[in-house]
């Protein structure tokens, strides 16, 4: 398997990449370009291509699962502190601030929000 989060031209180097049965998970768009994808290397080689987002998970996820994908992602998120860079985390009742704070130019860490919801 592979993750994708930039798609574009790339999308063709990667499916050679991988092997018969392969799948290339795509879940953003960073490239800003379309995909071209092989239609006959998926066919021959039985290789999968599959879109996933965030916003479709909220939306079909329960409550419960949800909460348990959250608290997965942030306990591996604190397992290994340094491969993130974070310039604030604001509780999700401060949401305007966390904006205002994504917003600012030259702001180089990610800004997080938390809540106990």
């Amino acid at each position: 398997m592979i993750l994708d989060p930039v798609g574009g031209e790339q999308v063709n180097e990667l499916m050679d990449l991988l092997a018969d049965g392969g799948t290339l998970l795509f879940y953003g768009g960073l490239a800003g370009k379309p995909m071209s994808l092989p239609s006959i290397g998926l066919a021959h080689r039985a290789l999968t291509f599959r879109g996933v987002s965030a916003g479709r998970w909220v939306r079909t996820s329960s409550r419960e699962r949800r909460r348990a994908g959250y608290a997965e992602a942030l306990a591996v998120a604190r397992s290994v502190p340094e491969q993130f860079n974070v310039t604030a985390e604001y509780d999700l009742a401060r949401f305007a601030e966390a904006i205002e704070a994504a917003e600012k130019p030259g702001r180089t860490g990610a800004i997080l929000l938390n809540s106990d919801l």
